[in-house]
């Protein structure tokens, strides 16, 4: 299979998978939630920094979001990565193939994203929480494999990025921070 019928399934599946999302009243309300709920820091939000009673782990970029396991574990879970800040999934819908593109494909962040004009037209330095991003195991939409996540995105990496996430993720109670390297 060439790349340009690779990149067309990607676009294709995605489609699927977002007609699948709108047709769930239960997935659309949990975005309107999750859209709602969204906080954007600029990093004089932040005037102390406390990086106590955040676990880390770190991941690759060749994580399988859909299978990852620490995702579905019970545990209040944060996802933290780096986002293109200049398309929110950066072109999932055009076939990308990125960290972002393979999150939101698995996900209901790219809609939470969509609605977050202000981060993309911000400050570069800023950082976007989005709580209760819905998971799918394996890909498919619907609620009996789903897991709730809160995401925590950034575009400019800075040298205090991660500290600034992790103060944010300890006053939000996370437990665990999945972050990608």
């Amino acid at each position: 299979m060439g790349i340009r019928q690779d990149k067309e399934l990607l676009i294709d599946s995605f489609e699927d998978f977002r007609n699948e999302c709108e047709r769930s009243q239960d997935i659309t309300q949990g975005v309107e939630y999750s859209i709602k709920n969204t906080v954007i820091y600029s990093a004089g939000d932040i005037t102390e920094l406390s990086e106590d009673g955040v676990c880390v782990i770190n991941l690759g970029k060749d994580t399988s979001w859909e299978d990852d396991e620490r995702i579905y574990c019970g545990d209040n879970i944060g996802i933290v990565l780096k986002l293109s800040g200049v398309y929110p999934g950066d072109g999932v819908v055009r076939g990308v193939v990125s960290t972002e593109a393979d999150l939101c494909r698995c996900s209901t962040l790219y809609f939470c994203l969509q609605s977050a004009n202000s981060f993309y037209e911000g400050d570069k330095d800023s950082i976007i929480l989005v709580p209760d991003v819905f998971m799918f195991k394996n890909g498919k939409p619907d609620g009996g494999n789903a897991a709730k996540v809160t995401v925590i995105g950034y575009i400019e990496d800075t040298p205090d990025m991660l500290a600034y996430v992790k103060t944010i993720a300890g006053k939000k109670g996370l437990d665990k921070l999945l972050v990608v390297d």
